[in-house]
């Protein structure tokens, strides 16, 4: 037929393929269907007798596979990159976050604590120099009460004493004031009729605390002893003087236990007497069970009323305020005013409660801080810091362990040479200091969970971005593995039914007809693009690949529709 008969040329067409149909023969029933996409060996895309996929078209489609997988390990890469980046950027950012805010909190706990305990140290600072000053002053009124009364020690006594000692205790933490002279053995006989005519100031102390609303109904008024008397229980020897107790503020319960009471025939109380003697300055002596001077030197419920205005101290009703630790403190008195080269004529001896150097510390409001007073006789004792007040916790060192990084000490003592009193602890002379702590309740005051909340909001938003993120990941691969099977289906499809040679020729045809257009577009051509491509290709016409193409097509179609 004319090649360009148009009808003549789909009959040739037909009746080839059937030509070549009836001589091939569809496959047999024991032909295997085969499929592109397998990863089988070579043998699964070729046909030895028939040619149905070339090397270059098997080639084509392994291309395309390694492409993808290529592609989809530098997309794993890069969202392992991100992940990491990500990750990295949450957790620096949520722990700096965590950190900023708890560590703002911290601060602000630290800078209370530092704020309190400096308050707690100045006030316990002023204690102690207010306790030295009241000490001094007392012994100095003594040693001035002799040059103004004209009197010699030791027949020296001060009418007003409870004025004196009265403000002495109130400013010092004093419980109880006593003076005591030292007696010579020779002067035992005087001092016994000197205390006698002298005993009145016992009866005007009294009158002067009944005037705070004290009763007096239960104080005795049977005087005191013709005597110097020793301590019943005392197993040493007189010493080279005595030590009479004589005036006391306040008064004392029952003056004739108490009054003329000769105060070094108790070994202990010789032995401290000679450290301050030594040391020429007031000292303290360790902490030490006192009810013994109930109902003697002291009434009870005095007593009982000025701890309970201190410290909460009542924890059961077996408790007593004796419970609290006291100690006694000594202080020369110099014969000569302000001179501490003079001799030294007596002493004045305190009881301590040290309850009172732990009220009014803080102000109302701030609670749980710990004190604890230690002395370097090896006692030590525990307050419970809340406000204006304190709760005695009781004896040891009884604070939070966790934190000793925080402690802050205070000394209660003015000596220069702390070794030499260190090393009189065996003659019961003791260096007091206080150790201030806080406590976990007052470190929770200051913290709270707001950097938890914080860390989990932004943490949570973080985590959100990156399920979005694998959310999106995950549609796109999907739509992705849609796209690349369907283009190796078409592919496939192609490779099947048009030869490599033919596929070739129609990309390098579209090539030149989009270079055509572009170049007729820019140069105003209006040559028709189907002509001009048609024609210019080199090498073997489409045609010459007739047969290769009827055969791949009679070929995929079998392959499509075996049973």
């Amino acid at each position: 037929p004319s090649k360009h008969d148009p009808a003549a040329a789909s009959m040739a067409f037909a009746e080839t393929t059937n030509k070549d149909m009836t001589t091939t023969g569809p496959p047999s029933d024991g032909d295997e269907e085969r499929s592109v996409f397998r990863d089988d060996d070579d043998s699964s895309l070729t046909d030895p007798e028939h040619g149905l996929l070339a090397e270059e078209d098997r080639d084509e489609i392994k291309e395309v596979r390694k492409l993808a997988k290529r592609e989809t390990r530098r997309v794993r890469i890069w969202k392992t990159i991100l992940l990491a980046v990500v990750t990295g950027a949450a957790t620096f950012v949520t722990i700096g976050a965590y950190n900023g805010v708890n560590d703002s909190e911290i601060k602000d706990y630290k800078s209370a604590y530092e704020q309190f305990s400096s308050t707690i140290k100045d006030a316990v600072q002023a204690h102690y120099s207010n306790h030295r000053l009241a000490m001094q002053s007392c012994s100095s009124s003594i040693s001035g009460a002799a040059i103004n009364n004209d009197e010699t020690f030791p027949m020296v006594t001060l009418k007003d004493f409870e004025v004196l000692g009265a403000s002495t205790r109130a400013n010092s933490g004093i419980e109880l004031l006593a003076w005591m002279p030292y007696v010579q053995p020779e002067q035992e006989s005087d001092w016994i009729s000197y205390s006698i005519e002298n005993q009145g100031w016992i009866n005007v102390s009294r009158d002067i605390i009944s005037r705070d609303g004290t009763s007096l109904a239960a104080y005795d008024d049977e005087g005191i002893l013709p005597m110097i008397y020793r301590n019943p229980n005392s197993t040493i020897p007189t010493s080279e003087f005595l030590a009479p107790i004589w005036q006391m503020s306040p008064p004392p319960f029952l003056s004739w236990p108490v009054v003329n009471l000769d105060w070094l025939s108790d070994e202990n109380e010789m032995q401290r007497q000679e450290a301050m003697t030594t040391l020429r300055h007031q000292v303290f002596m360790p902490v030490e069970d006192l009810s013994f001077m109930t109902g003697t030197a002291v009434n009870e419920a005095d007593h009982e009323a000025f701890h309970a205005r201190l410290v909460d101290w009542k924890r059961d009703e077996s408790t007593s305020a004796y419970d609290h630790p006291h100690s006694f403190a000594l202080g020369p008195v110099f014969e000569v005013v302000n001179d501490e080269q003079s001799d030294i004529v007596g002493q004045v001896t305190a009881v301590i409660a040290w309850d009172f150097y732990l009220v009014d510390l803080l102000p109302e409001g701030v609670d749980n801080i710990t004190v604890t007073i230690r002395n370097t006789c090896n006692q030590s004792f525990s307050y419970l810091i809340g406000g204006r007040s304190a709760f005695y916790i009781g004896p040891g060192d009884l604070h939070e362990e966790s934190y000793d990084n925080m402690e802050v000490s205070v000394d209660f003592y003015g000596f220069d040479d702390v070794e030499t009193v260190k090393q009189m602890s065996d003659q019961d002379v003791c260096l007091y200091s206080f150790h201030i702590y806080p406590t976990k309740a007052f470190e929770d005051e200051y913290r709270s969970n707001e950097p938890m909340v914080l860390a989990a909001l932004i943490g949570s938003a973080f985590l959100f971005m990156v399920v979005s993120f694998f959310m999106y990941d995950w549609f796109v691969q999907s739509r992705n593995n849609k796209v690349m099977t369907a283009a190796a289906s078409s592919n496939a499809i192609i490779s099947n039914m048009f030869p490599s040679q033919i596929r070739e020729r129609l990309l390098e045809v579209n090539k030149r007809r989009e270079q055509l257009k572009s170049s007729n577009l820019s140069k105003g051509a209006q040559k028709p693009l189907m002509v001009e491509s048609m024609h210019s290709h080199e090498g073997r016409p489409i045609a010459d690949f007739y047969h290769d193409f009827i055969r791949g097509s009679r070929r995929f179609h079998c392959l499509e529709f075996s049973p």
